[in-house]
């Protein structure tokens, strides 16, 4: 994370306006940053977020509108926010900001919600990161009917690959109706589901999508995570 933000800092050198994410202490308070976030030059407040979209009020320069997008995730307001103030500063209306706000596409393979009648996709297949999947996560429990994960957990997450697949066994056994795990952490996600019966390691996502057919919907089903062969 230091080397993350470290290298963020980097991008403000010379600037002459530049916006950072107000939620992260440490870029909030850097020299030439232009902080967005629940404090700052631009905010978001009552945010509401499910599988239908994130709702929010966004207040910039005195001014305040609400937003809607059919995107979702706990980072869409913040993100939001950030571009709509620069936006702003370059001369855009909020009710322009909210109009744009309702048409934006999802990014494919990113929380992208796939709706087909009575089964729902939560297509998440290009994350790999704990914080990412416990949002998405968070998403499907909004959900009303049964709610299926199917994931190989993350990669290169070094020392704190055990705990954080732990932990992310631990949130799925919370929130989801059935889990179909795979791939090398297998056994590090199932261990975090003490007393959680309806899960299975399968041994790849043909042998996921098979197991689909015996679930009854209405279902929303999270695709977390996509590796690669070599993973």
């Amino acid at each position: 994370k230091e080397n993350i933000v470290r290298e963020k800092l980097k991008l403000l050198d010379g600037t002459i306006f530049g916006v950072v994410n107000g939620d992260i202490p440490e870029l909030a308070h850097a020299e030439n940053a232009h902080p967005c976030g629940k404090e700052g030059e631009a905010v978001y407040d009552n945010v509401s977020c499910s599988l239908l979209g994130t709702d929010f009020d966004l207040a910039i320069g005195g001014e305040k509108t609400h937003i809607h997008t059919r995107l979702v995730g706990e980072h869409i307001p913040v993100a939001i926010t950030m571009c709509a103030l620069m936006a702003f500063r370059l001369g855009v209306s909020l009710d322009d900001i909210a109009s744009t706000a309702e048409k934006l596409p999802f990014t494919e393979h990113r929380l992208e919600v796939l709706n087909s009648g009575d089964i729902i996709i939560l297509d998440d297949s290009y994350n790999s990161n704990p914080s990412g999947a416990k949002n998405a996560l968070e998403l499907l429990s909004t959900f009303e009917g049964t709610k299926v994960i199917i994931t190989p957990g993350f990669v290169e997450l070094g020392t704190a690959s055990k705990q954080c697949h732990r932990e992310l066994g631990e949130k799925i056994a919370s929130v989801c109706d059935y889990a179909f795990i795979m791939g090398g952490e297998a056994d590090a996600i199932k261990a975090g589901m003490d007393g959680f019966d309806n899960v299975e390691v399968v041994s790849g996502l043909d042998e996921a999508m098979d197991r689909l057919k015996d679930i009854e919907p209405p279902m929303a089903v999270l695709f977390e995570n996509d590796l690669p062969d070599n993973y």
